[in-house]
């Protein structure tokens, strides 16, 4: 699984996470947003952006539960954790699920720190830039891989304090914990494995919240330690801004301290165009307030309560649980060395035909049409261009172009349409009238505009439209014209207005009453047809009976004549 992904179905083409994207490492597809891994510095703050929380982070909370129940599991925790737990409390959590170590990662900070003014003074570059922050590695290696040489060949704290762990306990699992996603890539290029398995915050705080419910009520437990002569409150407060100045054999003065991927950049683009910056070591931190202002944040507290934590964390106390002393390493026992690479991603870039090609395919034919309004995510019209040529981005992400589509396909449509629209406000006002309006009623737009309706046509139906809130529907006659229309008034609630569809039936009305006309006609004449018959048929009725009855006279007397001569002749 990806470190950082998008739930499909959450994702609603609101292009949050492209604006929010300092490298632009998003790609839509169909309206929804996916994560380009290789543009990717995981800074984490397309998490924060999303209103749908639909971005999910690789969860490995059931793999740490794996190894708690089969291995020899230790955990290093990154002092900004004191910015949302205590960490002896956390520390005693830990042990009941099965944890061998608890211990602290800021105890190789100044190590690190210490590695970092070293390359500067061994050649490394002036200034030296610090590598302790991944997401700033990232940034350098894919975007300013210019800066590679100037970049501390020093792992992080991380990095350091696994390997001091392995190098004490043998075989172990060590868990990192921290604020940070980029922490999860690090770990998985550190060729070493000095760190088996990442945890955010949010993730230690599903798994205690899940295996121990009431584990915040546990009675706190002192931390394991690993690395002697170590100023706690000083490498404690390591994850704030301006951390490692203490820890630096060099003035306070000597160090640049900046905070935000944007100002990182910032930095970076400058510092390849100018190669001048008025300080030896450059301190740089991905997130705004330093990793107390991490993407995993179990708080939503503001920021400077997140330092203030951890600044009371750092504080020398009298009253803090004793540790347990696992090991005494001591700076240059453990190798901090590490290496950088290229790894700017190919992106195939676009002719100026081609750019101004895509810009006018969404109606952006001249500087004047490119409104920059950032609506799609991209700074410029010209960006959002050269994202669509490189696949990242879709046309259908300009507003203003779809709207102005929308809207000239409505009106096309509306002026296209054979009924006649009318559209007036509550006080009876015409705002627009389309073609079929004004032929159906002869006049033109121009001049009925702002004009009151019933100076047009009756407004009864409409009235009662605006005062029921319902749509309306009949046959009305205008006289005033001699027409029949087949009347539907819509109520739109939204704008408050009524708009007037009538459809001209006068012909067929007409063609009704002809047809009705003749059906009366059609039937009287069948009716006299029918009265005729029925006389005729009563008259020869009448006439086949006197027939009927004369043959029945003259056959009987003849008979009787018959009859009577046989008797003469006997």
């Amino acid at each position: 699984m990806a470190i950082l992904q998008t739930r499909e179905a959450d994702c609603r083409d609101c292009y949050a996470c492209v604006r929010s994207c300092p490298v632009k490492a998003i790609k839509i597809t169909t309206g929804h947003a996916q994560v380009v891994a290789d543009m990717c510095i995981l800074d984490g703050t397309c998490i924060a952006a999303c209103p749908q929380g639909a971005k999910q982070v690789a969860d490995n909370t059931d793999l740490v539960r794996t190894m708690l129940a089969t291995e020899r599991v230790a955990f290093s925790l990154a002092p900004s954790i004191a910015a949302f737990y205590t960490p002896a409390v956390v520390a005693a959590a830990l042990r009941q699920l099965g944890a061998v170590a608890v211990t602290e990662t800021a105890e190789t900070a100044g190590w690190v720190s210490l590695a970092t003014y070293e390359a500067k003074q061994n050649g490394q570059g002036s200034p030296v830039i610090s590598s302790s922050c991944p997401a700033v590695v990232n940034l350098v290696e894919k975007y300013y891989p210019g800066c590679l040489t100037y970049l501390a060949p020093v792992v992080s704290p991380m990095i350091a304090h696994g390997r001091v762990i392995k190098s004490a306990l043998g075989n172990v699992k060590v868990v990192f914990v921290g604020p940070c996603i980029a922490k999860k890539e690090e770990r998985i290029n550190d060729v070493t494995t000095a760190v088996d398995v990442v945890l955010t915050f949010t993730e230690l705080d599903k798994m205690l919240s899940s295996d121990l419910p009431n584990w915040q009520l546990l009675p706190a437990e002192g931390l394991d330690h690993f690395v002697g002569d170590v100023t706690r409150s000083t490498v404690r407060q390591f994850p704030l801004p301006g951390g490692m100045k203490p820890l630096l054999p060099t003035s306070a003065d000597d160090v640049l301290v900046i905070t935000g991927v944007k100002r990182c950049a910032e930095f970076l683009a400058d510092f390849v165009r100018t190669r001048q910056v008025p300080a030896a070591v450059v301190e740089l931190m991905a997130c705004e307030g330093g990793c107390v202002g991490g993407p995993t944040l179990t708080t939503h507290q503001p920021l400077f309560r997140n330092e203030m934590a951890v600044r009371m964390f750092a504080a020398p106390k009298n009253d803090e649980l004793p540790g347990n002393q696992r090991a005494n390493y001591k700076y240059g026992q453990v190798p901090l060395a590490r290496t950088f690479t290229d790894r700017r991603p190919r992106l195939p870039q676009p002719s100026e035909e081609e750019i101004k090609a895509i810009l006018a395919s969404i109606g952006k034919h001249n500087r004047a049409d490119e409104l920059n309004c950032g609506a799609c995510g991209y700074d410029s019209c010209r960006d959002k261009a050269i994202a669509v040529f490189r696949g990242l981005a879709e046309r259908e992400m300009c507003i203003p172009y779809m709207r102005s589509k929308a809207e000239s396909l409505a009106e096309v449509t509306i002026a296209a349409t054979p009924t006649a629209v009318l559209v007036v406000n509550r006080s009876l006002h015409l705002l627009a009238l389309n073609p079929a309006a004004e032929l159906l009623f002869n006049c033109h737009t121009d001049e009925w505009v702002g004009r009151p309706l019933p100076q047009l046509i009756p407004a009864n139906r409409v009235e009662q439209v605006f005062s029921s809130g319902e749509n309306s529907t009949g046959i009305t006659r205008f006289p005033k014209y001699d027409i029949v229309v087949r009347e539907m008034v819509a109520y739109d609630a939204h704008n408050d207005l009524a708009i007037i569809l009538l459809t001209d039936i006068t012909a067929e009305m007409a063609q009704q009453k002809e047809l009705t006309q003749l059906k009366d006609l059609t039937l009287s004449k069948a009716q006299e047809v029918i009265d005729r018959q029925m006389r005729v048929a009563q008259e020869i009725a009448g006439l086949l009976g006197e027939t009927t009855a004369e043959t029945k006279f003259i056959l009987t007397e003849l008979m009787r004549i018959l009859a009577q001569k046989e008797d003469e002749a006997v």
